[in-house]
């Protein structure tokens, strides 16, 4: 059967398919057909088409009351926020939103002084932790992993030994002395650029605790004579004062050559107030003279010093 040939060329009976969006004409008869410069073979074999992201979503915390981020009713939607959630916790209120197993969220905005992130399992952020405001809580063995953390002015960040990972941070880092120690390992990313140059680089960043209140150190005898071949011992001391809750570690320098010193015990445990025996021992062959040895205590950084004034002489 020959095929019937339509008006402006076209010809009726062969397979071909309308392309999406094709330039249109009428014929005679009626029918309208797609341009035949529009025409797609019949049999033609087309590429899937890219995969649909899931659509992006927000979720809010509902009221200023304690509760977990895993549970629906703590959120706006009812539902416990995922990978591509939008979160705020930003309701005005005095309450904390506890993370007690692996979540995760897109982004997540903290904006009420009074609230509390108290993370201690592990959050997983897909691309931004912004702290405006209020407190981001990090518990032992507990981490919060990728995304671009920023803090305001207003904002804390608070760890008993829990992890940043794989973080970009952006702005200025604020630390309140009176907190326990922050890790920030695998991926603090710095980046500086100047003349048309960007360099990028990753570290770790370990911020020790400073204490709390003060300790004071002292050695009684503050001076004394050791005969060469001969031992003896002052015993160090420590106070506190103003809440001082910490261990001191204690440690000598300025000793002269053929003279040792041995600390017992070498640190003074929490709350850091107690003594210490300082024993000298000096070798025979040690010349004679007055030594200052400095004594040193050291707590989260903090140090303070006392003076042993050490004579090594003979005896007659």
């Amino acid at each position: 059967m020959r095929a019937q040939t339509g008006g402006a060329g076209m010809t009726k009976g062969l397979g071909y398919r309308r392309a999406i969006g094709a330039v249109t004409r009428s014929h005679n008869d009626g029918l309208t057909e797609a341009s035949a410069t529009n025409l797609v073979p019949v049999g033609a074999v087309y590429a899937d088409p890219p995969a649909l992201l899931p659509p992006t979503k927000s979720d809010s915390w509902v009221s200023a009351t304690n509760g977990d981020w895993g549970t629906g009713a703590n959120w706006s939607t009812g539902k416990v926020p995922g990978a591509s959630t939008n979160t705020s916790i930003a309701v005005a209120g005095s309450y904390t939103a506890t993370v007690s197993i692996s979540e995760a969220a897109k982004s997540l905005t903290i904006d009420n002084a009074g609230a509390t992130l108290a993370d201690n399992a592990s959050l997983k952020i897909g691309k931004s932790l912004s702290v405006l405001a209020g407190t981001l809580a990090l518990g032992t063995g507990a981490e919060i992993v990728g995304g671009t953390l920023s803090l305001g002015t207003s904002a804390v960040l608070l760890s008993t030994s829990g992890t940043l990972s794989g973080i970009t941070y952006e702005g200025s880092l604020y630390f309140d002395e009176s907190h326990a120690s922050l890790y920030l390992t695998n991926g603090i990313t710095l980046t500086g650029s100047g003349g048309g140059i960007t360099h990028t680089a990753t570290v770790s960043l370990v911020v020790s605790k400073a204490p709390v209140g003060a300790f004071a150190i002292s050695v009684s005898p503050s001076s004394g004579g050791i005969a060469p071949g001969s031992s003896a011992y002052a015993v160090v001391s420590t106070t506190v004062s103003g809440g001082f809750d910490s261990s001191v570690a204690l440690s000598a320098s300025g000793l002269p050559a053929g003279v040792t010193g041995s600390f017992g015990p070498s640190s003074i445990a929490a709350p850091g107030a107690g003594s210490s025996d300082y024993t000298l021992t000096v070798a025979s062959n040690t010349e004679q003279g007055i030594y200052p040895i400095t004594i040193t205590g050291t707590s989260g950084g903090v140090s303070h010093s006392t003076t042993l004034d050490l004579w090594v002489f003979w005896f007659f």
